[in-house]
């Protein structure tokens, strides 16, 4: 993973600020969710790369607040979700730390099971699994 983060290290843009940001109701916000599997909080393959240039912007841009929220479905109990999504709350600021991240940009926060996107009176598991998430928001202040 080292290897994979040196490289993009030397090889991502970071010229990128004015496409990231949306305009939101009184504040410029940017936002990348990462999707788990039930019971997990290893960072799928798939999102990698996308974590660490979104984490090389942050790193370079001391002037974001970055907030980590950590979600889960409702499988299982409130306090076993609290703990799962703090698990892959961490393991994002980990990998956002690791590439130059200050740690007064950020706040790490779990939900739990507390606030799904979609609740457990939706059939369709695919879009379930979309509780089971940690969105990533950075801010200018």
């Amino acid at each position: 993973m080292l290897l994979c983060l040196t490289s993009i290290i030397s090889s991502c843009s970071l010229d990128i600020e004015k496409t990231l940001f949306k305009k939101n109701t009184n504040k410029e916000t940017k936002t990348l969710s990462v999707f788990f599997e039930a019971n997990s909080y290893n960072v799928p393959d798939i999102y990698i790369k996308r974590i660490e240039e979104f984490a090389m912007f942050i790193a370079n841009n001391s002037h974001l607040k970055v907030r980590i929220i950590g979600n889960t479905d409702d499988k299982g109990s409130s306090e076993y979700n609290i703990a799962l999504g703090q698990r892959r709350a961490n393991v994002i600021y980990r990998i956002i730390k690791i590439l130059g991240a200050n740690e007064e940009q950020i706040e790490i926060i779990s939900l739990g099971k507390e606030k799904p996107i979609y609740n457990d009176l939706i059939q369709d598991k695919n879009e379930l699994a979309k509780n089971r998430r940690v969105d990533i928001i950075c801010s200018r202040t």
